[in-house]
């Protein structure tokens, strides 16, 4: 499996000519391949062909009109989210087939990757999940029991 620590290639590809067929979303995303999925969209490496830079680029299918509002409040939320753990969403935009959600490219290993080589301790594992299952702090000093995702200190 391949990971988003391994370079684009995007120089290389310009320099050659070849790509030239890649996938081109937003105006400016040249989409590289795939480097996760879920159940609510496909993340493609990305590079933004304006700022010369890697991103990466959620594709979520507009199947219906809930799928279209889902992915807007997604992007709002997102948007409003400042933290050293989470991604910054740089962009959101749609074409006729979906909705795109632009961030920041995090660089490394997944979580499934680290666990099946045997690199994650049970230790740490165990305090990763009490981190994201415990309650934060509101501004408001009420607890939050939404979980977010951070990285790894």
């Amino acid at each position: 499996m391949r990971t988003a620590d391994e370079p684009t290639g995007a120089t290389t590809a310009r320099a050659s000519g070849a790509g030239a067929d890649a996938r081109r979303v937003l105006d400016r995303y040249r989409l590289v391949r795939q480097i996760g999925s879920g159940g609510f969209g496909v993340v493609w490496l990305a590079e933004d062909e304006r700022l010369e830079r890697a991103v990466a680029v959620k594709r979520i299918a507009m199947h219906d009109d809930a799928v279209a509002a889902r992915a807007e409040r997604e992007a709002r939320a997102a948007a409003r989210l400042s933290h050293p753990g989470i991604v910054a969403l740089y962009e959101s935009g749609r074409d006729d087939e979906a909705f795109y959600l632009v961030s920041e490219l995090v660089r490394g290993r997944t979580l499934a990757e680290l666990m099946r080589d045997g690199e994650l301790p049970i230790a740490t594992s165990c305090a990763w999940a009490w981190r994201c299952a415990t309650p934060w702090p509101t501004p408001t000093g009420a607890a939050s029991s939404t979980a977010t995702s951070s990285r790894a200190t």
